[in-house]
């Protein structure tokens, strides 16, 4: 009779235990749930500058970037290497030309070894165009303008957030296309296409719109693409 009254008290305690690790398991489990949905996830602006702050660490990456109008059309493959560019720029079918940068400064090969400022040459507006994206991105973001998030998109097979920002003025656009008038009507927006996986920008869009009273509308574009 004893042994049976014991172990009818050990069930009852193993069942107590089981009912309690099953209700501590159901807690754990909620607070896991609650952290995860109310913990704050990164802000659009961490998200860019983070994206920013990774490729200006990079030692070298490659860097597409094209240009064109209805006038029109520019084209430079290459590198961009500790900050520096490097690379090839294409005219149509019938202009092509090596440059590069140095401390801020763009060169074009006249022939081997025989590198001249393009200033000296009359083509101190290219340096307008080959600006670094993260450069591009940082003085946009320098300027306050509201960041706002787009749909999802594929690039080259890889699901990207879209992020944008509509210039309120005219003084990115004149510093990357000087030739712009100022009292022209600008519209302007940057869009970046940010990897989800790794939050790693790919490319940059930068569209520009302007026109005077009684003139059709021109407008740019330029496209960044980083690998």
């Amino acid at each position: 009779m004893y042994y049976q009254a014991l172990w009818k008290r050990i069930k009852r305690n193993q069942t107590v235990w089981k009912l309690l690790a099953l209700f501590n398991l159901a807690m754990v489990s909620s607070l896991i749930y609650i952290f995860f949905l109310y913990s704050p996830s990164p802000t659009k602006h961490k998200i860019i500058s983070h994206s920013i702050d990774r490729l200006q660490k990079s030692e070298q990456y490659e860097l597409k970037i094209e240009e064109n109008s209805q006038v029109y059309n520019l084209k430079f493959v290459g590198k961009a290497i500790n900050g520096q560019l490097e690379g090839k720029l294409e005219k149509g079918e019938n202009l092509e030309l090596r440059i590069k940068s140095t401390n801020e400064t763009l060169l074009i090969q006249q022939e081997e070894n025989d590198w001249k400022n393009a200033s000296e040459m009359g083509l101190n507006q290219l340096e307008n165009l080959m600006v670094l994206p993260e450069k591009i991105i940082h003085q946009v973001k320098q300027s306050d303008y509201p960041l706002k998030q787009g749909p999802h998109k594929s690039i080259n097979g890889v699901l990207c957030d879209t992020f944008y920002w509509k210039l309120k003025d005219n003084n990115l656009p004149q510093a990357l296309f000087p030739g712009i008038d100022q009292h022209k009507n600008i519209e302007s927006r940057v869009k970046a296409y940010l990897t989800q996986e790794k939050s790693e920008l790919v490319k940059l869009n930068i569209s520009l719109v302007y026109q005077n009273i009684g003139e059709e509308k021109t407008e740019i574009k330029r496209t960044l693409l980083i690998n």
